[in-house]
């Protein structure tokens, strides 16, 4: 027994032996066969090809070519699906910029997959960008004949076409698809870009009516895509009288709402209400228009045209009101008419755009906004449109009185919500400032100003008291109060202001050649501020300016006189005197380069210009701005705006 047992323990060590030798012969890790790495001396098993994959895609995806053309190389080595590593030499040979490279591929490949979807449609991209078009449409025949889904093959082959600056050839392809479909269109909407591209817009358009009038649920797309290719005037101009003549398919909703959007490009509100006007008394057209005015109601603030902008907010209060009035919209959707109504309506006085009489048109807004009180009054929009309207009555109409009254009976209705009583009670006692009766406007703002339960009006409370401290002569106590609104909210949006209003009074009154004088023609100049009277303001801060060039100050920084530079830029920006604007903050860099004021000269310089369409000016002004004074508050804005420029 003990003999067996020792002849049995010797076998397993052969055993164990020969498993051994064979796996030095041969190693294997889980199966896979492995090999050493030429140049790396490691061992990588050849199922090790899926993270080389994903590294490869990494690559590609960061343009790293060099690093993707080694990670190809190690592919062939491993045993990586061959197809897999020829899309990516694929993909890398067109980022290289090859495509004659990408054409020998496919072929090379399709010798063995004739049918391959991907290898015929990446062939037929690059023949394309060679140039050799009868090829390339060859190489699309196969494809669309290998397809198993006919229709959306042929519509990404003419997307092709397009983009590879054909549309005769992709028309060609879309007048072949009807004759094949017995005369149904079924690319309408793709033949009826070739045609505007051919500049056969009319003929388009007709095709593009007919698509809409079979397909309406397409019109969003439609209204992006015609935005891109009709961008010129008169190109516009001829899209919307095309659709006026479409026949039956004109009186369609989506094509009637096309063509007045196509108006309103050409900043026509007009001409836009006129085509949507008989939708108001057919229930589904009616509630077609409404969903409309809710896209455009989104979409109208973002628009960078002032005038397609204007037309647009003038449209949507025209609709709506419409809508409000005698549609045959459903009972239940008029509250979704009232608040898109109260917050276009609150837009519309933001952006200051209402009728073509502000006058007529801010009495008609506040008939509206009363009605959706009546009707709806816990609607979300209503009360800042209100406040809105008020602050327009004041600063653009010129009636504070007014807009006062109207701010008093709004805090008498019960169902102003608890967040707007604040708002209202500071702008109530703006409106007083503005119309003259400072005693009953510090006695408002004042209370305010204790209220701890809202402390961002109380706040903006203490800084116009603090002004009005300053429009008094009571130099002693707005430096007090602007200094406390400094410490007490520094993160305000007035903190800024009130920190330079405060160290500007507390320099003046320290200075005894000339400080208080020039430091009394400024607090008239805040008075007319606060009395919303911008001419009497510009009047007071030139006069400011003059008395500077002549009062003494032994060479100390005159910094209330950048300031006043400064606000006068401003107000002729706002009078649209751009030019006199530029000169002033152009003193302001040359006369007082280390004051606190050259930057935000330099500020809105740039940005009077970009807007004026000036990019190259604005690059420069805000660049000289970045590099004279890197410690600018906004410089990362700057920034921003800078690569934001075309």
């Amino acid at each position: 027994m003990k003999g067996r047992g020792t002849a049995g323990t010797l076998v397993v060590v052969i055993a164990v032996a020969a498993v051994v030798a064979s796996v030095l012969a041969a190693p294997s890790v889980a199966g896979a066969q492995i090999e050493l790495e030429p140049g790396f001396g490691v061992i990588q098993p050849r199922g090790q090809w899926r993270v080389l994959l994903h590294n490869l895609d990494s690559a590609l995806a960061a343009a790293d070519t060099t690093a993707a053309a080694d990670l190809i190389r190690q592919l062939d080595r491993l045993a990586a699906p061959r197809m897999q590593i020829v899309l990516r030499k694929i993909q890398l040979a067109r980022m290289a910029g090859d495509e004659r490279k990408v054409v020998d591929l496919c072929r090379e490949h399709l010798a063995d997959s004739p049918r391959n979807a991907r290898l015929l449609r990446e062939m037929g991209r690059s023949l394309l960008a060679l140039g050799e078009i009868d090829s390339a449409a060859a190489a699309f025949d196969t494809l669309i004949a290998a397809s198993p889904s006919r229709r959306s093959t042929v519509t990404s082959i003419v997307k092709e076409w397009r983009d590879a600056g054909r549309p005769d050839r992709a028309l060609e392809l879309c007048e072949v698809e009807i004759e094949r479909n017995d005369g149904k269109d079924l690319l309408g909407r793709q033949r009826a870009y070739c045609l505007i591209e051919l500049d056969r817009i009319a003929k388009g358009m007709r095709v593009l009516a007919d698509e809409l009038a079979a397909r309406p649920l397409n019109l969003p797309l439609v209204r992006n895509e015609i935005a891109a290719l009709v961008v010129e005037q008169k190109d516009l101009r001829t899209a919307a009288t095309a659709l006026d003549g479409a026949g039956a398919s004109a009186s369609i909703p989506a094509v009637r709402l096309l063509r007045s959007d196509l108006w309103l490009r050409l900043a026509d509100h007009a001409a836009a209400f006129a085509v949507v006007e008989p939708m108001i008394a057919v229930a589904d057209d009616a509630r077609a228009l409404l969903v409309h005015a809710a896209l455009l109601s989104r979409e109208t603030p973002l628009l960078e045209s002032s005038a397609e902008k204007a037309a647009a907010t003038r449209w949507l209060l025209a609709v709506l009101q419409l809508l409000a009035d005698r549609s045959a919209v459903t009972p239940i959707l008029m509250p979704r008419v009232l608040d898109l109504l109260a917050a276009v309506a609150e837009d519309a006085l933001f952006s200051r755009i209402l009728a073509e009489d502000p006058v007529i048109g801010a009495d008609r807004l506040e008939l509206v906004l009363e009605r959706i009180r009546l009707e709806d009054p816990g609607n979300s929009r209503l009360y800042s449109a209100q406040i809105a309207l008020a602050r327009f009555d004041r600063d653009t109409l010129g009636r504070p009185a007014r807009a006062a009254a109207r701010l008093e009976r709004l805090l008498t209705d019960i169902d102003l919500p608890t967040e707007g009583v604040a708002t209202a009670r500071l702008v109530l006692g703006e409106c007083h400032l503005a119309a003259g009766d400072t005693a009953r406007a510090r006695r408002i703002l004042a209370r305010l100003a204790r209220d701890t339960d809202y402390r961002e009006a109380a706040g903006y409370a203490h800084f116009q008291l603090a002004r009005l401290d300053l429009a008094q002569g009571h130099f002693d106590n707005s430096r007090d109060r602007f200094a406390s609104i400094a410490l007490d909210s520094p993160m305000a949006d007035y903190a800024n202001d009130a920190l330079d209003l405060g160290l500007a009074v507390a320099e003046e009154l320290q200075n005894p050649t000339g400080g208080p004088r020039l430091l009394e023609y400024y607090a008239r100049a805040v008075g007319f501020e606060l009395a919303a009277a911008p001419d009497s303001q510009a009047t007071a801060l030139a006069a400011l300016i003059a008395e500077a060039g002549t009062a003494s100050r032994d060479g100390q920084p005159q910094h209330l006189v950048e300031r006043a530079r400064y606000e006068l830029a401003a107000l002729m920006l706002a009078a649209a005197d751009t030019a006199a604007a530029a000169a002033q903050c152009d003193t302001i860099v040359l006369d007082h380069p280390a004051g606190r004021y050259p930057a935000a000269a330099l500020d809105l310089k740039g940005s009077m210009l970009a807007d004026s369409g000036r990019y190259e000016a604005a690059r420069d002004a805000w660049q000289r701005l970045l590099i004279q004074y890197p410690d600018y508050l906004f410089a990362a804005d700057i920034r921003d705006r800078i690569r934001s420029l075309p």
